[in-house]
């Protein structure tokens, strides 16, 4: 989870570099917005980011709650 929310320390160190190697989702929706100016897509982007991290949310949500029974 903290590799979707980490654009910052990526971004300073690296700049998702070299080539493309450690560029993670959350930079590639800044790099398709604010350099290509395409936001229709990083917009598209987005909501995919927000799918995914709802998706691994309700999994971990669930697993505690299985662990917690089991307690």
């Amino acid at each position: 989870m903290f590799s979707l929310q980490a654009f910052d320390v990526i971004y300073v160190m690296t700049g998702g570099g070299p080539g493309f190697s450690t560029t993670v989702l959350i930079q590639y929706v800044f790099r398709s917005a604010f350099i290509d100016a395409r936001m229709g897509y990083a917009a598209a982007l987005g909501l995919v980011l927000v799918a995914i991290l709802l998706v691994f949310t309700l999994l971990r949500q669930r697993a505690n709650k299985k662990a917690e029974e089991a307690i």
